[in-house]
């Protein structure tokens, strides 16, 4: 499993709300990626729902069968929940008991005193830092691994 995979699956377990059918949403039909961009509920109760395709920005209605719900975005907010969630497994001598956060302008710096330290710009989310960051990715999974 990748490391990317490694954190999405523990913030998934830390924030099962991820992978609720609600708005920014992420969603495989027909091997392609889709985002819930709109939903509701009919007069008689039946839900609806709009996606929009990531790369061809076609839009389909509700009366499909999905492949697979991805979940939202991974947040910040969703990494340290993980992060948190899975630090009863630390070596407290080896990681301390804290991680020390700096806010800034437009990002949050982190670090402990024995896996190093990383970046997260607050505009984005995890997969934008996968490609951009690989120091943050590496320290993320070195601490929740």
């Amino acid at each position: 499993m990748t490391k990317l995979k490694t954190i999405r699956k523990a913030c998934i377990k830390a924030n099962e709300s991820i992978l609720d059918l609600k708005f920014g949403c992420e969603v495989l039909y027909k091997h392609n990626l889709y985002r819930l961009i709109n939903q509701g509920e009919s007069s008689r109760g039946k839900k609806w729902y709009t996606f929009l395709d990531v790369k061809t920005d076609l839009i389909i209605g509700d009366d499909i069968k999905l492949d697979e719900i991805i979940g939202c975005p991974i947040t910040l907010s969703d990494v340290l929940l993980a992060i948190n969630h899975s630090k009863k497994n630390w070596d407290y001598e080896e990681y301390g008991t804290t991680i020390e956060l700096q806010a800034h302008e437009d990002f949050i710096e982190f670090a402990t005193n024995q896996k190093g330290w990383g970046n997260w710009d607050l505009k984005e989310n995890l997969d934008w830092h996968a490609k951009n960051s690989p120091k943050t990715i590496d320290l993320i999974y070195n601490l929740i691994k």
